[in-house]
């Protein structure tokens, strides 16, 4: 009698497992778009939600990415970071919950990195100009503009009321910058989103700082020597794949190229070996800030970095003879 239950169950079992394969559609939807001066590409795939579900949840979240967008931008002239910077030394600006947050993660992890990530870089961006397209009439800074800017990167300017939402720069001059951490603060946000609402997978691609939901996402990382190539790909479950280079942005003057990476601890731009540097962690935000830390600390610094935080996973890329050598570290290179 109890092999006959123990019968009647399997093949239970066995038809609802078949009903759930042949009768459950995989549903994906992908949108694209221009937000935080990037590329923005967002997946989702879902086997319990219909495409107009999908589609309301990206225009959700697009709506997120550009409300998100207006508050940390330094391109915004009326955006909250910019308000921030613009009463420095004057009183404290009242701001959202994802600008505070986003302002204690970046304490967080310049305190974890040795002062390494600044969120405070904004004066020494300003003074090289880097990232700016024109190059005519552009001289390098004399000593004294870069010590004077180093003045202003003390992390303890920032204050933060976070029972208030309140930050104040008490230094007048200084400059909040995010460009290297809020695309990692974003697609975590939309992460956690995205598995709130039950979706199963997901990707999200902010100019190439990918974020995924669900297992088995196989991401390549690419050749820095040859943007044609790819390094080499790695599969993640529920992680972030966050990769910062110094290929792309720079300024060859007199036949010296200048990274837009800065040292602030000395003032300029960072020279060493580092062709890019890639995260595999769940925290986005993290990822990007330690990517950006890794370029300015060179290969050397941030493997003794990683052999420290054996929790994180980490690919550097560096050049020797012409050539890419691929350093991996964390648990799932092991």
């Amino acid at each position: 009698m109890r092999k006959k239950i123990f019968a009647a169950l399997g093949l239970i079992i066995l038809i609802l497992a078949l009903y759930l394969i042949f009768n459950n559609k995989l549903t994906s939807v992908t949108r694209s778009g221009l937000a935080m001066n990037t590329l923005i590409r967002i997946t989702l795939e879902s086997f319990n939600k219909s495409e107009a579900d999908l589609n309301k949840i990206l225009d959700d979240a697009f709506d997120y990415i550009k409300l998100f967008e207006s508050q940390v931008s330094l391109y915004d002239a009326n955006s909250q970071l910019n308000k921030i910077n613009n009463m420095a030394g004057v009183e404290p600006v009242k701001v959202s919950s994802d600008v505070i947050e986003l302002v204690a993660k970046s304490i967080e992890i310049s305190n974890l990195t040795g002062k390494i990530f600044n969120p405070l870089i904004g004066p020494l961006t300003k003074l090289w100009k880097i990232n700016q397209v024109d190059k005519n009439d552009f001289k390098l800074p004399e000593p004294a503009s870069i010590d004077q800017a180093l003045e202003f990167l003390d992390i303890n300017i920032i204050s933060l009321d976070l029972a208030n939402q309140e930050i104040y720069l008490n230094k007048a001059g200084a400059v909040l910058d995010f460009g290297g951490i809020a695309k990692g603060y974003a697609s975590r946000k939309l992460a956690d989103k995205f598995s709130s609402l039950g979706i199963e997978r997901a990707l999200i691609d902010l100019g190439g700082n990918i974020q995924v939901v669900g297992s088995d996402w196989n991401i390549g990382i690419r050749d820095p020597l040859d943007k044609d190539k790819i390094a080499l790909k790695i599969k993640v479950n529920n992680q972030a794949v966050i990769t910062s280079g110094a290929y792309e942005r720079f300024k060859i003057i007199n036949g010296i190229k200048y990274s837009h990476f800065f040292d602030p601890r000395t003032g300029m731009p960072v020279k060493n070996k580092m062709l890019s540097a890639s995260l595999i962690i769940e925290d986005g935000a993290l990822a990007d800030a330690l990517a950006t830390s890794f370029m300015i600390m060179g290969d050397d610094e941030a493997q003794k970095f990683l052999a420290s935080h054996q929790d994180l996973n980490a690919i550097l890329i560096i050049e020797e003879d012409n050539r890419i050598k691929i350093i991996e570290a964390g648990k799932i290179f092991r």
